[in-house]
Formats: structure tokens, C-alpha cells, sequence
């Protein structure tokens, strides 16, 4: 028996009929016959009826599968997820690499070998700058009492001036005492380091905010004019919290610490000046409240320590992304 494969039709396309196959011969041969997906075909098998002596009876031709439809696109692979923090939610965090104004064009370049190194320096000294102000400032408080006399004279000069100067007896002011000795000594070498302080921890609280903002993460205020609130009246009472949270992004743990950081060092600073006011005439309360304001300057050198390094890591490992 001689064996071929059916011609190739086009009716073999795409139909919503039964599959093509040998199904029993609907014209009762007793065999199969070949239905191509369309219709009836002549090729038959497995009849022995004597109206199909003489026909060829054929296996059943290789059925390919269908292509698949070329309309079918596969979809395209999701975009990387932002950074995410303990407490944070991938659609509250940032995304990284935002631009700036005044970045390079590759921003993970420019992050990974120029601002992040400059701000890991800058924090070394920002942490030193923390003790060195924390000493400074309670540095005024031991002064006001081992002082107390000559800054009574000070402050009495002070007063005498300004009631002098209210009555428009301005050229009769008395001159002003000096302050000689140990105190005036302790006093400018103290004034000194504290400036040096301050400016050490201005220079790293700009580097971090220039890159917090590189990174891209929601700054509301811009570096620079971050480092001027400082010296604003009443707007210093606030606005450096919102510098120092704006370090971190939205949701990490430590943004709240920041803010009790700040919080810790304004009631410090005011109590500061306080022992030293009160230190001339009653110096036992002036002892007492500095008693306390060291435990405050404590807490702010140890935590904010802890803090410039934490803002510092998730710098680093944002960049590294």
C-alpha cells in the first residue's frame, strides 16, 4: 500500500471548528477519513469496505501546532523598586537619583566619587564639632560662676547704661569695665571654640543636605539658605527641624530623633543663657539648672553623634543603589 501526506491547503488556517483529525467516515466506509479543520477530505484508513478497494488509505499527516498570535507583546519588566526603610511603604519612598540643578549629568558617578566622600569627611568633624559645643556652651555656665563678681559689675554697667540712655543721658555713659585676668582669658578662648563649633557643623549640615537633594529625597529648603535660619530670629526656634529631618528620607525611624535633637539643643542653648544670668546673683540656682543642662548637652553630643552617622550610612547606601 503506498503511503502519502495530503497536500497542503489553506484550509488549514486559524478556524473555530473541530480540530483537524481522523474522525469516523460519515459516509460509512467503516474507517476514518481525514477532516482538515474545513471539511471532508479522500484519504481514508482502516476501511475494508469493497467501495474503497483500490484507495489509497494514508496515516494521518503531521499536525503543527499554530503560531502564536503576533499581537501578543509580552509586557515589559517592572521598574525598580525605590529604596524602602523599617516603617516605610514602597509608594512613600523616594526615588533615587532626582535631578538637581548644578549636578552632573551621571548622578550616581557624581554621588558615589565626590559628594558622599566629602560628606563622610565633613561628618568626622561635625561629630567633634558637637563635643567641642557641647563643652563650649556649658563652658558660659562654669564662667558666670567662678566669675560671678566681675560679670555682676558687667551686667550693672549694662543696666546703668540703658536706663542712662532712656532718660537722654547718652553723654553721660559710664565707661565700660574691663575685663581682665583669668576670666577675660577663659572667656575669649571659650567664645572662640565655639565659633569653631558652629562652623565645623554648618559645613557638614550643607554637604548632607546637598545630597539629600541629589538623591532625591523631599527637601524643603534649600542648603544654603538651611545654614542662614540659623541667625534668623524665631525662625531659628523651627526651621533648622525641618532642615534636619529633610536629611533622611519620608518614614525612616530616625527623622523624629532629628527633630528631638533639635529640640534638645534649643532648650540647652536657652538654659545656657540662663545659668549665665542668673549665675552674678543667685548662684545656687545657677549651680542646680546647670546640673541639668549637662545632662541635656550630654544627650545631645551622644545621640546627635549617632544621628550624623546614621544620615551618613543611608547616604552611602542610597548612592550604591
Amino acid at each position: 500500500m503506498t503511503t502519502t501526506t495530503p497536500p497542503s491547503s489553506p484550509s488549514q488556517q486559524p478556524h473555530h471548528g473541530p480540530a483537524a483529525g481522523w474522525y469516523p467516515d460519515p459516509a460509512g466506509s467503516g474507517g476514518t477519513r481525514w477532516w482538515d479543520g474545513v471539511g471532508w477530505t479522500t484519504h481514508l484508513r482502516g476501511a475494508d469496505h469493497p467501495t474503497n478497494v483500490g484507495k489509497t488509505l494514508l496515516p494521518p499527516p503531521p499536525v503543527t501546532p499554530a503560531p502564536a498570535p503576533q499581537s501578543v507583546v509580552a509586557p515589559p519588566p517592572p521598574p525598580p523598586s525605590a529604596p524602602s526603610y523599617p516603617g516605610t511603604s514602597p509608594a512613600s519612598a523616594p526615588a533615587p537619583y532626582a535631578p538637581y540643578y548644578g549636578a552632573a549629568p551621571d548622578y550616581r558617578t557624581h554621588l558615589k566619587s565626590f559628594l558622599i566622600p566629602r560628606e563622610i569627611r565633613g561628618s568626622i568633624w561635625a561629630q567633634r564639632a558637637l563635643v567641642l559645643l557641647g563643652i563650649t556652651m556649658l563652658g558660659h555656665g562654669v564662667l558666670g560662676l567662678l566669675y560671678r563678681t566681675q560679670l555682676a559689675r558687667i551686667f550693672h554697667w549694662i543696666h546703668q547704661s540703658f536706663t542712662l540712655a532712656e532718660h537722654g543721658n547718652s553723654a553721660n555713659l559710664p565707661a565700660a569695665p574691663v575685663s581682665t585676668g583669668a576670666y577675660a582669658s577663659w572667656s575669649d578662648l571659650d567664645n572662640l571654640a565655639l565659633v569653631v563649633a558652629l562652623v565645623l557643623f554648618f559645613i557638614w549640615q550643607y554637604r548632607a543636605a546637598n545630597a539629600a537633594r541629589h538623591l532625591g529625597l523631599p527637601s524643603r529648603i534649600a542648603p544654603g539658605v538651611g545654614i542662614l535660619l540659623w541667625i534668623i530670629p524665631v525662625v531659628n526656634l523651627v526651621a533648622p527641624a525641618f532642615v534636619f529631618a529633610d536629611l533622611l528620607p519620608k518614614g525612616h525611624p530616625s527623622r523624629r530623633s532629628l527633630v528631638l535633637l533639635w529640640a534638645a539643643f534649643e532648650i540647652g542653648s536657652i538654659l545656657s543663657v540662663v545659668v549665665y544670668v542668673l549665675a552674678p546673683y543667685h548662684h545656687v540656682v545657677a549651680a542646680a539648672l546647670l546640673g541639668f543642662d549637662a545632662l541635656i548637652w550630654i544627650w545631645v553630643v551622644t545621640e546627635g553623634i549617632h544621628l550624623i552617622r546614621v544620615v551618613t550610612h543611608v547616604h552611602s547606601e542610597l548612592a550604591n543603589r
